[in-house]
Parts: C-alpha cells; sequence; structure tokens
C-alpha cells in the first residue's frame, strides 16, 4: 500500500520514486494473484507487469509473499500513534491512530487494502508466514505501549495487552465475508480493552 499524497509530499524525490516502484510491483503482484493464483504466478510474471528485472524485483521484496505482507501505512500509523496526547491511554491513542490513518486513504486505497488482507487469509503459505510474524508484531506494539507508559516493554501486564490486541485483530480478519467495515468493527473490538485495568512496573531508567 502506497503512503497517502500528503505523506509523500515530506519525502525525498529518490524516496518518492522508491515507494511509487515498489507500489507499482505490488499492485501487479496482487493483481496477478487475484487473477490467476498465488501458486501460478511467479515472481518474472510479476516483474515483466511492472516493467522491472527480477534482480529489481528482489530489491524490493525478498520474497514473493512479501508483495502481500508489506503494508507502508504500518510506518505512518507508528509515527500517528507517538504523536496523540500524553493522556490518552495506550487503546485510546491505537484507536485514534487508527482512524488517523484510514481517514488518509482514498477509497481506492481501502479496497486494494482489503484485497491485500484477504489473500494474506486465503493463502496458506502467505497466512504461515504472517502467523509466524506474530511474535514480533505483539513486542512491537508493546514497546510502542511501553514508550507510551514509560513502562518496562518486558512487564508483562504490557505483553499481555499487546496479545489481546493481536487476538482480536486476527478474529476481525478472519471473520466471514470480511469488507471495508472491518476497521469500525476492529475499533469498537479494541475499545473493549480499555475495561481491563492494566498495572504496569515503571521503567526505572
Amino acid at each position: 500500500m502506497i503512503l497517502s499524497t500528503y505523506d509523500q509530499s515530506k519525502l525525498s524525490l529518490r524516496k518518492r520514486k522508491q515507494l511509487k516502484t515498489r507500489a507499482t510491483i505490488q499492485h501487479h503482484a496482487l493483481r496477478l494473484f487475484w487473477e490467476q493464483g498465488y501458486d501460478a504466478t511467479t515472481v518474472e510474471q510479476i516483474a515483466e507487469a511492472a516493467e522491472i528485472s527480477p534482480s529489481t524485483f528482489f530489491r524490493y521484496f525478498p520474497t514473493k509473499e512479501d508483495t502481500v505482507l508489506n503494508n507502508e501505512y504500518n510506518y505512518r500509523f507508528t509515527e500517528v500513534f507517538h504523536a496523540q496526547p500524553s493522556g490518552a491511554t495506550p487503546i485510546q491513542a491505537l484507536c485514534e491512530s487508527i482512524k488517523s490513518v484510514l481517514s488518509s486513504m482514498s477509497i481506492t486505497e481501502r479496497e486494494k487494502e482489503l484485497e491485500r488482507i484477504k489473500l494474506i487469509m486465503q493463502v496458506p503459505k502467505i497466512r504461515m508466514v504472517f502467523m509466524d510474524n506474530i511474535s514480533k508484531s505483539m513486542s512491537e506494539i508493546a514497546c510502542m505501549f511501553a514508550k507510551r507508559t514509560k513502562s518496562d516493554p518486558n512487564d508483562i501486564a504490557l505483553r499481555a495487552l499487546a496479545g489481546s490486541v493481536i487476538g482480536i485483530t486476527i478474529s476481525i480478519l478472519c471473520t466471514k465475508d470480511l469488507d471495508l467495515n472491518f476497521v469500525d468493527l476492529l475499533i469498537k473490538s479494541l475499545s473493549y480493552l480499555e475495561n481491563i485495568p492494566i498495572t504496569t512496573n515503571k521503567n526505572k531508567s
């Protein structure tokens, strides 16, 4: 998924070109996966459609699975999360960040994001890699929460909260007939975590 026009305007020309190439590769990869199937689509076919060489493809995506798993909006989301008011709880900051990033996306971008998510959940090879990365994702969320609460990222309470966020997210993504309204359902579900009392050990450093 590409960054919004507003976000790209802050980047250097070289970086914007790199993002454009990356988005083009991902666009053709997703299109071919839907048209002819994930397993039937080769890196060579994706490269040809994107008018690049296979070696260039691998400079942007180490594996074919990465064309689906990669999501440029994650970087924007992290920035928005850390920019939330200091008085906001981790869950409040999380929900507001999701809303903010979503509002920066066009309808076309939202539809492409939904297609990407569906591929992750429907293609066994991609889903397996996605699930293998869950531990890393949970640690990243725990670190984000720890920075906001000035706590130890290894605190069991924070990791439990981060794990709950991951669990809720996966349960939503596994919903049958997933549509664009899944974000509203995700935010509503995450908001229930606000009712869970969390006491963490403050970072002494």
